[in-house]
């Protein structure tokens, strides 16, 4: 994390889902965080996918908000989220009583995100699975 202040990037559909968005800048703001929404940002020259990517890569902390349906549609044909890797990967650091099965439970979280969003994975895996914090992060990857 780069400060006291984490930088928390929100990420959701946009149409329909402005009362979630807010809900969570005001759950990040009361937390002291710092909420990085797309929608604060002019592109500034740059594609808003581009924009968004920034964003991401600054932020200390990710946020997703999954619905029932998937967002904007690029000019391939695919959803904006099908146009990237066939991969993600998810670490978790510092958490406060790391413990094998709430690792386990992450994975399913993820698991059952990525089922409620209409992907098929082809896989779900727990790379590192610390007990304590001295052993350092959580690792899991899901392909699809």
């Amino acid at each position: 994390m780069s400060s006291l202040h984490p930088r928390v990037f929100v990420s959701s559909v946009m149409d329909g889902f402005e009362p979630f968005r807010q809900a969570a800048r005001e759950g990040i703001e009361a937390s002291g965080g710092e909420p990085l929404l797309v929608e604060d940002r002019p592109s500034l020259g740059h594609s808003s996918r581009t924009a968004c990517l920034n964003l991401i890569a600054s932020a200390d902390a990710f946020v997703l908000i999954v619905g029932e349906r998937g967002g904007w549609t690029a000019p391939s044909g695919k959803l904006v989220v099908d146009t990237g890797r066939d991969w993600a990967k998810l670490r978790v650091e510092r958490f406060r009583r790391p413990h094998r099965a709430l690792w386990l439970s992450v994975l399913g979280w993820a698991e059952a995100s990525a089922e409620l969003s209409g992907t098929r994975l082809r896989e779900a895996e727990l790379l590192t699975a610390p007990e304590s914090l001295a052993e350092g992060a959580c690792e899991m990857v899901l392909r699809w």
